[in-house]
C-alpha cells in the first residue's frame, strides 16, 4: 500500500486541519505504511517544518486576506498548482490517495473538481478529509438545538431532513448546498468525528471512517524549541464569535478574582484584532492581568503554564485544543457540545451550550477549587485517548486495504 496526501496547506503553515494531517502521515509512517505529501506551502527557517520530507510546489497563500486569496483560487497559480499535483500523483503510482480539508469543500476552488477527477484516473483510490460541517448544516443542528434542547434529538431531526431533502433533491444537490466532501465523488471520507460524520451522506452511499485526531508526542510539542511562559490562571485560543469570544470576553472583564489571562490567536485569521477593542479595560489595567500572544513555539508550555484551560468554542469538528491541554496535565472547562465531549468525554467539566458569562466564572472557579480531581480526569482521559488512537489507526489500516483496487475506475 502506498499512500499519497494532497495539502493546500502543511507546516509550517497549519490550523487544526493541516496537524490532523501531519499527524496521520507520522501515524502511517510509523505503522511501517508508504507515505509521501504535495504541498503548496514553502519552509521557514524561524518555524518547525515538521518531521517529514513533503514536495512543495510554490509560495503558500495565506487565507487571512480573503479577497487576495479568493484571487488567487480563480486564477492560473492555483491552476497549475493543481496540474503538479495531478502530475506528481500520476507518476507516484498511489494505490490511496487522500485530498485534504478544505480541497474538497463545495465551491472552495473552480479548479478542484477537476483536480478530483484526474487523481482518480491515476487508478488510485481517492478518499476526502472532512473535517468541518457546512454552513447550513450547522445552522440547522443550532436552530433544532435551541428548540429542542437535547443533542441527541437533535442530531435524528436533522438527519432525518437531510435524508428527506437529499431523496427529494437528488444527492449531489444536497452535497453542493450542505458542504459535504461528496461534492467530489470520493471513493471514501475520512472525518475526524462521528458528530461530524454524522452529517454528510444521508443516503449513504460512499464508504466511511472515522479516525479522530491523534495526540501529539507526549514527550515534545509540535512547533519548536521549549519556551517559557510564567504561571496564568486561564489560558484561550482563538477569540472569534463562533469559538466564544464573548464568553471569553465576559470571564477577562467580569471574574473579579484577580484572575490573569494569556490569549492566543488562531492559526489563520487576525483573531485578537476584533478580540482586543471586546476587553479594553482590562488591557489598560495597570497590574498586565492579560497577555496576547500571535503565535506560541510551544504548544505543550502554553497548556502546562495554566491553571484552567478555558475552551467556549460554538462549533467544532472535534475538540483537539483540550485534548491537548488535557495531555499536558491542565484541567479543561468546555462547552457541551457534541463534537468536543467526544474529545473530552469526562475529562473536563462541561459547560451548557447556551451558557453565558457568569456561568463560566463559576465553572473555572469550580475547577480551580478542585484542580488536584480535574488533574487527575484530565490524566486518564488522556489515556484513555491513546488507546483509543492505537485501535482506530490499526482499523483504518484495516479499512484502506478492505477498499476495492477497482473504486477509482468503477
Amino acid at each position: 500500500m502506498k499512500v499519497g496526501i494532497v495539502s493546500l496547506w502543511w507546516p509550517p503553515h497549519f490550523g487544526g486541519g493541516e496537524i490532523y494531517a501531519y499527524r496521520l502521515a507520522l501515524a502511517l509512517r510509523s505503522s511501517a505504511i508508504d507515505v509521501e505529501v504535495i504541498t503548496t506551502s514553502p519552509c521557514r527557517t524561524d518555524r518547525d517544518n515538521g518531521d517529514i520530507e513533503v514536495l512543495r510546489t510554490g509560495a503558500v497563500h495565506d487565507p487571512r486576506s480573503m479577497k487576495a486569496f479568493r484571487e488567487y483560487l480563480q486564477g492560473p497559480d492555483h491552476a497549475a498548482s493543481c496540474d503538479r499535483v495531478a502530475l506528481w500523483t500520476d507518476a507516484h503510482r498511489f494505490t490511496h490517495i487522500l485530498c485534504n480539508a478544505p480541497l474538497a469543500r463545495p465551491g472552495f476552488s473552480p479548479t478542484a473538481p477537476r483536480l478530483f477527477s484526474r487523481l482518480r484516473e491515476t487508478g488510485a483510490t481517492v478518499g476526502a478529509i472532512h473535517l468541518d460541517l457546512g454552513p447550513r448544516t450547522t445552522s440547522s443542528l443550532l436552530s433544532t438545538f435551541s428548540d429542542s434542547g437535547d443533542w441527541d434529538r437533535t442530531a435524528r431531526i436533522v438527519a432525518e431532513e437531510q435524508r428527506n431533502k437529499a431523496a427529494t433533491r437528488g444527492a449531489q444537490a444536497f452535497y453542493d448546498a450542505f458542504g459535504s466532501p461528496l461534492c467530489r465523488m470520493p471513493d471514501f471520507v475520512l472525518s475526524c468525528s462521528n458528530w461530524s460524520c454524522r452529517f454528510i451522506d444521508p443516503l449513504e452511499q460512499v464508504p466511511k471512517f472515522v479516525l479522530r485526531p491523534f495526540l501529539p508526542p507526549a514527550t515534545a510539542a509540535f512547533g519548536g524549541p521549549v519556551s517559557a511562559f510564567d504561571q496564568v490562571t486561564v489560558s484561550m485560543i482563538n477569540p472569534l464569535v463562533q469559538k466564544g469570544a464573548l464568553n471569553m470576553a465576559n470571564v477577562v472583564l467580569f471574574n473579579r478574582r484577580n484572575w490573569t489571562f494569556r490569549i492566543l490567536q488562531g492559526a489563520w485569521g487576525q483573531s485578537l484584532e476584533g478580540f482586543t477593542p471586546m476587553i479594553g479595560d482590562a488591557l489598560r489595567e495597570r497590574n498586565h492581568r492579560v497577555t496576547m500572544l500571535p503565535h506560541a513555539r510551544d504548544m505543550d508550555a502554553f497548556y502546562r503554564a495554566t491553571r484552567v484551560f478555558m475552551f467556549p468554542s460554538r462549533i467544532e469538528g472535534y475538540g483537539m485544543a483540550p485534548v491537548e491541554a488535557m495531555q499536558a496535565g491542565t484541567p479543561v472547562v468546555a462547552t457541551d457540545y457534541p463534537a468536543i465531549i467526544e474529545a473530552v468525554g469526562e475529562g473536563a467539566r462541561l459547560v451548557p451550550y447556551f451558557a453565558d458569562g457568569r456561568e463560566w466564572i463559576e465553572a473555572i472557579e469550580e475547577v480551580l477549587a478542585n484542580a488536584e480531581l480535574w488533574r487527575g480526569k484530565a490524566a486518564a482521559r488522556a489515556r484513555v485517548l491513546e488507546v483509543r488512537q492505537s485501535e482506530e489507526l490499526a482499523a483504518f489500516i484495516d479499512f484502506l486495504r478492505a477498499l476495492p483496487a477497482t473504486a477509482a475506475s468503477v
